[in-house]
């Protein structure tokens, strides 16, 4: 079993931010909701050139999160930190000392005259040792043909979920549960399909309790190159996600889309 993990990490201060790896939004955080965040990374890095970019005041909708930089006033103690480190298993996320493949740092006292959004991004070379992911072959998008098609996926995803079916979700997510395993080899694919499998369907039975599907409030990002798609609201949500529990807590279901010959699956 090995001793290290790869994660990529967030940390943010008066300010809001998205972290990308290759193309993808791995994470994206406002600091009056959340300051921190850290997770394995493995599976968004390939085998060769990468590529971490950090946006700094992202701009709404997410789809234009990165375009139009302008000036903007910010709080003079914005900060945020992103990163992909190799942690020991069962250490401290955070840590500042773990060593880093890559870095990113932003204070706004030292930017006076930036224009948001900024997005600085560092380059770093490394070897998975393990094969391609399939996120990296799937099928190119093309929102104008393709939305059709992605919304429907949408819709059997949110139902199933709702109503605590775990079966057209396992369907849809046997090549991401089975890449996960990969990169985590301490969580087998099938325990990770049981877990999810109990996850949803202790729901079975109860009723308005996941949040609408609206239409008009989808934001489908296409990235990672136009091979998947962001399934997320105009707002920046997850457009899977539970209403309000009764301690204010909500469990979205945030997935990227991708092609796989005729099959619409969720690849991360």
């Amino acid at each position: 079993m090995a001793d290290s993990i790869l994660h990529y990490e967030l940390k943010l201060k008066d300010c809001a931010a998205e972290l990308w790896l290759n193309g993808i939004p791995v994470r994206r955080m406002d600091s009056r909701e959340q300051n921190f965040a850290s997770a394995p990374a493995l599976t968004f890095l390939v085998s060769g050139r990468n590529v971490l970019e950090m946006v700094v005041f992202p701009g709404i909708p997410p789809s234009r999160a990165r375009e139009a930089p302008s000036p903007r006033q910010v709080p003079a103690s914005a900060s945020a930190w992103g990163r992909v480190a190799r942690l020991d298993v069962g250490g401290i996320t955070g840590d500042e000392q773990a060593p880093a493949l890559a870095e990113l740092r932003y204070r706004a006292a030292d930017r006076p005259d930036e224009l948001y959004p900024w997005t600085p991004r560092a380059e770093f070379e490394f070897q998975t040792g393990l094969q391609p992911w399939v996120w990296q072959r799937a099928e190119l998008i093309n929102l104008a043909r393709d939305r059709t098609a992605i919304v429907e996926t949408i819709r059997v995803v949110h139902q199933a979920f709702a109503v605590g079916d775990p079966a057209p979700i396992l369907q849809r997510s046997g090549i991401y549960l089975e890449e996960e395993a990969r990169a985590l080899p301490f969580r087998p694919a099938a325990d990770l399909a049981d877990r999810m499998r109990r996850d949803i369907a202790q729901n079975a039975g109860r009723t308005s309790w996941v949040a609408p599907l609206i239409e008009e409030e989808f934001d489908l990002r296409v990235c990672a190159g136009n091979r998947l798609v962001e399934c997320i609201s105009k707002r920046g949500k997850s457009l899977i996600d539970t209403l309000p529990q009764p301690d204010g807590s909500i469990y979205p279901f945030p997935m990227f889309l991708g092609r796989i010959g005729r099959d619409w699956m969720i690849l991360r």
